[in-house]
């Protein structure tokens, strides 16, 4: 009987200290400690900063020379040349555009010391709608003025460069954008086509 009575006490014990175990894992008797809640205020509203004056933008003309930083820009020509470009060359066919294509051909001088790269320059016309180089009508461009990807300028000697674009019919306004070439440079200026 005492035998008995053992392995029923420690039955129990054995129970007891399992439920405990369980209680434990599944969190019953964990304590939790309240949570304070964070005020969070807002920022101060800072005073609105003063409009600063508009930078008035000269627009210059074609055949005028243009200085931005150490480049010197000057457009010899632009020409709408319509709504085709004509080949005349068997192995390579005519391109035509629902818009009309804008051929630019302009002067380049890099007038600082080091060498500076050119990789495109933008029209835009009335409506602030930026144009980029039409990278289908480079066939078109005589060799020796062409700008494949990038035109490196050494010091002081210009380059002839042409540049067709595609533009939206009775697109009016347009604007060749120039800039100082330098990789965060900030200054441009604009060169007005004359094309109507």
């Amino acid at each position: 009987m005492k035998k008995f009575l053992k392995v029923g006490c420690l039955s129990i014990v054995g129970i007891v200290v399992v439920l405990g175990i369980l209680v434990a894992i599944v969190g019953g008797g964990a304590k939790t400690t309240p949570t304070v809640p964070q005020v969070i205020q807002a920022p101060k509203p800072e005073a609105a900063p003063k409009p600063e004056a508009a930078a008035v933008v000269v627009a210059h003309k074609v055949g005028e020379d243009v200085r931005v930083g150490d480049i010197r820009w000057k457009v010899l020509a632009a020409e709408n040349l319509g709504n085709t470009l004509k080949s005349g060359n068997d192995f390579i066919k005519d391109i035509k555009t629902a818009g009309t294509f804008i051929k630019v051909r302009f002067e380049i001088e890099n007038m600082s010391n080091d060498m500076v790269s050119y990789s495109g320059a933008d029209l835009a016309d009335d409506k602030d709608r930026k144009f980029k180089h039409s990278s289908d009508a480079i066939s078109f461009i005589p060799d020796d003025e062409r700008n494949l990807l990038v035109t490196n300028l050494n010091p002081n000697l210009s380059k002839t460069i042409t540049e067709i674009y595609e533009v939206p019919l009775k697109t009016t306004g347009l604007k060749f954008f120039v800039g100082d070439l330098k990789l965060l440079g900030s200054e441009e200026a604009m060169i007005d086509l004359g094309l109507e």
